[in-house]
Parts: C-alpha cells; sequence; structure tokens
C-alpha cells in the first residue's frame, strides 16, 4: 500500500536518540527499521517521504549505505542524526549524501526545526548546491552556496 508523507524516520540499531524518538512520536512521522539496503528502499518507495531523518550508529554501517544509495537516485532530502557525538560520524553521513546533520543528544525541538528548515527549502535533488553545514557545536546548519 502506498501513502504519501511529508517525513519518515529511519533507526538502525539501539538506542534510539531521545530527541529523533520524541520527535517522530509527536509528529506522527512513520518510523521504520529497516534490515537492508533493499528493504529501505522498500520503505521509501512506499511511503514516498520528502525527507527522511535517519539516527545514525557508530559501527553501524546499514544507515551510511542507506543514505548513500537515497543521494544517489536522489529521491529524498536527507537528515542525519547521530546516536552520539562523533566528529568521524558526520564526516561519513557527509559523504554519503546527508543534506544536514545533528549530532548526538540533540533536542526534540531541534531535530523539528531542522526538519521544518529543510523542508521550507526544498533541499533534495533539484537544489544539491543548498546542503546545509554544521556549524560547531551549535546543533543547527548554516546554508553554504
Amino acid at each position: 500500500m502506498e501513502t504519501k508523507t511529508q517525513v519518515m524516520a529511519m533507526w538502525f540499531g539501539d538506542p534510539v536518540e531521545e530527541g529523533l524518538r520524541v520527535s517522530a512520536d509527536r509528529q506522527g512521522w512513520p518510523v521504520v527499521r529497516p534490515r537492508t539496503v533493499r528493504e529501505a528502499m522498500m520503505m521509501v518507495l512506499c511511503h514516498r517521504p520528502r525527507l527522511v531523518v535517519a539516527q545514525l550508529i557508530r559501527k553501524e554501517e546499514l544507515g551510511l549505505a542507506v543514505i548513500a544509495v537515497l543521494h544517489r537516485r536522489r529521491q529524498v532530502s536527507l537528515l542525519a542524526v547521530a546516536g552520539d557525538d562523533d566528529p568521524a560520524m558526520e564526516r561519513q553521513a557527509r559523504a554519503a549524501g546527508a543534506n544536514c546533520y545533528l549530532p548526538g543528544g540533540v533536542s526534540a525541538r531541534e531535530v523539528v526545526r531542522m526538519v521544518h528548515l529543510l523542508l521550507s527549502r526544498a533541499i533534495g535533488p533539484e537544489h544539491p548546491r543548498d546542503a546545509p553545514v554544521m556549524e560547531g557545536r551549535e546543533n543547527s546548519c548554516k546554508w553554504s552556496y
């Protein structure tokens, strides 16, 4: 069954980042836990979101692989939320194709704010140069052109 939604949350491993879990619950975003890249792609095709918010866990490569495939296929915008604060994870997420990255410990309010910002800026395949860049430890993104 195909449904259309603005935002989908993808969780790769446990524990789920509190800010992301609360955001998904309050906003009513569909939450999926794919076990393979193929399964993740089927979920995206089924729900057809404009934005995927993916929680990345250190040493869990599935999340990065899914971001890379979604980025190559230019199907959705991608917001990566780290399970913990790891500078290497940010580099990996951006290299895989995430439009924006939020470090571990981010609040639900900040996740929702960033989702609204990304959706309002129409970030995605048609605007690849508009990818936000993390500014230090402020849990926010700035626009780079």
